[in-house]
């Protein structure tokens, strides 16, 4: 095996992955992310951050700015955490844009699948 062998990626068929997925009940979080021609990624996880960056211009210089920040995390209490940042370099912190929550299940017809609050406050 080559040097140029050893450092290459293992290539993933679009097939692969799909029966390897934990049954719903089992899953806390999930990503599926369709990067076109550059590829595929499905991923479960008990925990998940997410940077989504994009290319811009700032002092004369290209850079790729994370604009986009999802972090999902369990609470102590069960309920499961979607939380949606924006970030901007003119800005001393991200806006946190929303918290999506989801409760463990309570039994409870009124209970509410997926709480949403939106928000515009700066801050983490």
């Amino acid at each position: 095996m080559t040097p140029a062998q050893k450092n290459r990626a293992p290539e993933v068929s679009a097939d692969q992955g799909r029966d390897t997925m934990p049954p719903n009940d089992e899953l806390k979080f999930q990503i599926n992310c369709d990067a076109g021609v550059h590829g595929q990624l499905r991923v479960a996880s008990e925990s998940l951050v997410v940077n989504v960056g994009q290319t811009i211009v700032r002092d004369g210089r290209t850079e790729i700015w994370d604009s986009v920040i999802i972090k999902c995390s369990e609470d102590p209490d069960g309920c499961r955490t979607v939380n949606v940042l924006l970030c901007n370099p003119d800005w001393e912190e991200p806006m946190h844009l929303a918290c999506l929550r989801s409760s463990p299940d309570t039994g409870s017809p009124n209970q509410v699948s997926l709480f949403c609050h939106l928000t515009s406050e700066v801050g983490r």
